[in-house]
């Protein structure tokens, strides 16, 4: 049963009234991890082609966007380097249109991800 964050008052997120009423953020699940490279996992906002997108924050309350990258793309051959290359020119382009990269996963580690603003 898909359970939507809107109805779960103990996110309590710094900055989070854009959230209220949305119905595309959803609760986790067993399936689900608690954390990730360290910062606590709140809820699931999106899934694609490349893996999933959660809810997070800082130890501030800062919140964050977390990406985790299917197990299956991080198989596969130059894969890291090329995730690696990607968090590299993000983290140089400074917009307002454009989400800050704050963390990312170190070489080897599963699952690889990316925590941006």
């Amino acid at each position: 049963m898909r359970r939507s964050a809107a109805l779960v008052p103990e996110l309590n997120l710094i900055g989070s009234g854009n959230l209220r009423g949305r119905q595309d953020v959803e609760l986790l699940d067993g399936a689900d991890p608690e954390a990730v490279g360290g910062y606590p996992l709140l809820a699931r906002l999106g899934e694609g082609g490349m893996g999933r997108v959660y809810l997070s924050r800082t130890v501030s309350g800062r919140p964050l966007a977390l990406k985790t990258v299917r197990a299956e793309f991080g198989r596969e051959p130059g894969f890291e380097e090329r995730f690696a290359r990607e968090i590299r020119n993000s983290d140089r382009v400074r917009s307002p249109w454009t989400p800050a990269v704050v963390d990312y996963s170190p070489m080897g580690q599963r699952p690889q991800w990316l925590a941006t603003e």
